[in-house]
């Protein structure tokens, strides 16, 4: 069977097509940034034309589903149209147009799920790893404890810190308090993943053409975090989207992504992160084939 999975993000759109094997075996991966959050920092509704580029790629991805035999498809909607007041208007939108429910996840359930694609996804076994999830409009922290494994959703993402023109410390005064009860279980190893994490590391590469092979598993330095951000800030606009590894369309953001990154990082003291290609797509195409249909179980 052929499974289609799409997260509606802040910033793009994605679309994992999987088959069950011995393993979930990856099919196809498609992205287009729609920037479906754009305006939000300063209004609770989703703009028009943001719903219009993303409703025009879903229709595409619907396409590709019926070029390629996709037979079921499952759609969740993050940050951006959960925290809108016009979400409906979208959900309907979509249904009404391409036949297509959205399921709108919490950040609880988002952290679960991106937590899963992880640990289900990455080759080697990472003993009491943190998971960083920087989206577009928030930030999942998922780590394990005596007590079983935390999940946690922060209104902090690339998008939304970018539009609010946040600086490091509002950033870290947001994170502190959920920083702090990391803090108390120390994880030993970090795992990034999301557009910033995968970015940095096809930038530190100098990927001309994004390749997941070589993004998976790659381990990016605090050191080396620091040094693309202080590098991409010298640069304007315009340079900084002719950096190879770096899209065009995530220019804008990127710096907001690698001050949040910063920021966990060296407040908790960890000297690294694993960049995991897996991620909430793959979690959820794993919770579909293995806990059924009802994606009612997120047990990793």
């Amino acid at each position: 069977m052929k499974l289609g999975v799409i997260d509606i993000g802040t910033n793009s759109v994605r679309m994992l097509i999987v088959i069950k094997e011995q393993e979930l075996l990856v099919r196809g991966s498609y992205l287009v940034t729609t920037r479906m959050g754009q305006g939000m920092a300063a209004s609770t509704c989703l703009q028009e034309e943001a719903i219009v580029r993303t409703v025009k790629a879903l229709r595409e991805f619907q396409d590709i589903c019926s070029g390629q035999g996709v037979e079921k498809v499952i759609l969740i909607a993050t940050s951006a149209v959960r925290e809108a007041s016009n979400k409906e208007y979208f959900l309907d939108k979509v249904k009404r147009e391409l036949g297509w429910q959205i399921r709108v996840i919490s950040g609880e359930e988002e952290a679960r799920l991106g937590y899963l694609g992880v640990v289900k996804g990455l080759p080697q076994k990472l003993e009491h790893p943190l998971v960083i999830d920087i989206g577009g409009g928030s930030t999942e922290l998922i780590w394990e404890s005596q007590n079983g494994v935390n999940y946690t959703s922060s209104k902090v993402g690339a998008v939304r810190m970018t539009e609010m023109k946040s600086s490091k410390s509002v950033i870290y005064r947001i994170l502190q308090p959920v920083l702090e009860k990391v803090k108390e279980d120390l994880p030993s190893n970090t795992v990034g993943i999301g557009g910033t994490a995968t970015t940095l590391a096809a930038i530190d590469q100098e990927l001309a053409v994004y390749a997941p092979d070589k993004v998976h598993g790659y381990r990016l330095s605090l050191q080396r975090i620091t040094e693309i951000g202080e590098r991409l800030a010298a640069m304007d606009l315009h340079a900084r989207r002719q950096v190879k590894g770096l899209q065009p369309e995530r220019a804008d953001i990127i710096l907001a992504g690698i001050v949040i990154l910063e920021v966990i990082l060296s407040e908790l003291g960890l000297p690294e992160i694993v960049v995991s290609e897996t991620d909430i797509m793959y979690g959820l195409a794993y919770d579909y084939f293995y806990s059924g249909p009802s994606m009612c179980k997120l047990e990793v």
